[in-house]
């Protein structure tokens, strides 16, 4: 026995897949656009061996890092910016910052100069740098025939001259 066609409403599901209407004047297509780029390279990733799944995730977190190291880094004034901070010394045109914080002048006062740092002032900003005790030893020794003196310390290079009427003259760079 066989069953006769009968025929159905349009609007009635038939278990068949319906087949795609235009879309209508003014209607965009671009969230199906955007639905099939997320699926590109959600398989472009799913693709990827498993090691660069993760390393490459893990080298943008690296790089990020030391950007942001980088940028705290420099936003911190350097040792000797620090030290003539703390011995209130910033505005001294006798103790200069060169070199983009990189070295360090200090001009002592002598018995002919005035205008100059005063030994307090001075040995202020060496014991703020840490400097070691046999090197302002080396510094509070030197005579004017001893001509430029130097030492180095940790990561900073002195060197200096004497004379009684000129003073410690002093410069600091780092290594």
């Amino acid at each position: 026995m066989t069953i006769p066609d009968v025929p159905t409403n349009p609007e009635e599901p038939t278990g068949e897949p319906a087949a795609p209407e235009a879309p209508s004047a003014g209607a965009t297509t671009e969230p199906a656009a955007e639905a099939k780029e997320v699926g590109s390279f959600k398989a472009l990733i799913t693709r990827l061996p498993l090691w660069a799944r993760i390393a490459i995730p893990a080298a943008v977190v690296v790089v990020i890092a030391v950007i942001v190291l980088l940028a705290i880094l420099a936003a911190q004034p350097s040792k000797f910016t620090a030290s003539l901070d703390s011995c209130g010394l910033e505005s001294n045109s006798a103790a200069r910052i060169g070199d983009a914080g990189q070295s360090l002048i200090l001009d002592m006062e002598g018995e002919e100069d005035w205008e100059k740092l005063t030994y307090n002032e001075v040995f202020c900003v060496l014991d703020e740098l840490e400097v070691p005790d046999s090197v302002t030893a080396q510094m509070g020794e030197t005579r004017s025939l001893d001509g430029r003196q130097t030492a180095e310390w940790d990561d900073i290079k002195a060197s200096w001259s004497y004379h009684p009427d000129d003073g410690l003259d002093l410069i600091l760079s780092f290594n």
